[in-house]
C-alpha cells in the first residue's frame, strides 16, 4: 500500500511540474509575440484580411441617412483634416476664413450646425473647382465621415468584434477630386484607457474612397479600398505621412497612400 501511495504521488508531482512547464511556455510565448524592440506591443492575427475593396452605397439622397451623416460629422469634426497637394491642415481652422451667406439650404438643425455644413460645400468648391452639384458631393463626402463605412469595411476585413480607435478623416481635395481617407487602429487586444478616442491596438487600418467626384447618380455605391498594417505607434496621428500624401496628391494616384 505504502509502494501504491508512493507511484501516485511521485505521478502527481510529474503531471504538476508538466503542467507548471506548460504555463511557463505560453506565459513565454505571450511576452515575445507582445513585446517588440522597443518595448511596444504587438499583436499578428492570422485570422484579419489586410487588403481588399468594399461597395458602400451612397445614402446621401435618403433624408433619414443624410441627418444621420450630419450628426456623424459634426461628432467627428475635431478629426477631420484637409488635404491638398500644397496644405495639410484641421478641417476647423481651414474653414475660419471662409465667409457665407446667412440663408440656409440646410434643414432641421441649429445656426452654427448650419454653418459649418455649408462652408464645408464652400470649402469643396474652392479647392476642387469642379462643376458637379456641390451640395450632393458635400453629401457623399458625409457619407464616408461617419461609423456605417467603417463597419463595412471592418466585416469585409473579419476584424471581430468591427471596432475601430482613434479614427481620423481626411478630405483630400484637389481638381476635379475628391477622396476620403479614414485611419485607425483596429482588431484585438486595445490597449490603452478606456475612451476609444485613445486607445490603440497593434494593428493600423486604412482605407480610402474613389474620387466621389465620378459617381454619376445618386444611387451609385462607392469603392473603398483598406490595408491593415502591423504597427507600434499608440497615436494615429502618427501614421499619416503628410509629405507621401501630398506626393500621392501630386501625381493623382491617392491610392498609392493607401500602403505607406
Amino acid at each position: 500500500a505504502f509502494d501504491s501511495w508512493k507511484n501516485e504521488t511521485y505521478a502527481q508531482i510529474v503531471l504538476t511540474l508538466l503542467v507548471g512547464v506548460i504555463v511557463l511556455y505560453i506565459i513565454i510565448v505571450y511576452f515575445e509575440t507582445f513585446k517588440s524592440d522597443n518595448g511596444a506591443k504587438k499583436f499578428k492575427s492570422s485570422t484579419l484580411q489586410r487588403k481588399g475593396s468594399v461597395k458602400i452605397e451612397v445614402t446621401g439622397k435618403v433624408d433619414s441617412g443624410l441627418m444621420e451623416a450630419k450628426r456623424d460629422f459634426l461628432r467627428s469634426v475635431e478629426a477631420v483634416y484637409v488635404a491638398t497637394e500644397n496644405s495639410y491642415t484641421s478641417f476647423q481652422d481651414e474653414i475660419k476664413a471662409i465667409e457665407i451667406e446667412k440663408q440656409s439650404s440646410f434643414i432641421e438643425a441649429n445656426d452654427d450646425t448650419n454653418s459649418i455644413l455649408e462652408k464645408l460645400q464652400v470649402l469643396i468648391k474652392q479647392k476642387t473647382e469642379t462643376k458637379t452639384n456641390i451640395q450632393e458631393l458635400s453629401n457623399r463626402v458625409l457619407d464616408h465621415i461617419r461609423v456605417a463605412p467603417g463597419i463595412s469595411v471592418l466585416l469585409d476585413a473579419k476584424v471581430f468584434p468591427p471596432s475601430m480607435y482613434q479614427p481620423r478623416y481626411t478630405l483630400v481635395l484637389a481638381r476635379e477630386a475628391v477622396h476620403v481617407i479614414t485611419d485607425g487602429f483596429t482588431g484585438q487586444p486595445s490597449f490603452g484607457p478606456p475612451d476609444p478616442n485613445k486607445k490603440y491596438t497593434s494593428n493600423r487600418i486604412r482605407y480610402i474612397t474613389d474620387n466621389l467626384v465620378n459617381l454619376k447618380t445618386s444611387s451609385d455605391s462607392v469603392n473603398v479600398n483598406y490595408n491593415i498594417k502591423a504597427t507600434t505607434i499608440t497615436n494615429i496621428n502618427d501614421a499619416v505621412d503628410v509629405p507621401e500624401l501630398q506626393n500621392s496628391i501630386k501625381q493623382k494616384y491617392i491610392h498609392e497612400f493607401l500602403h505607406k
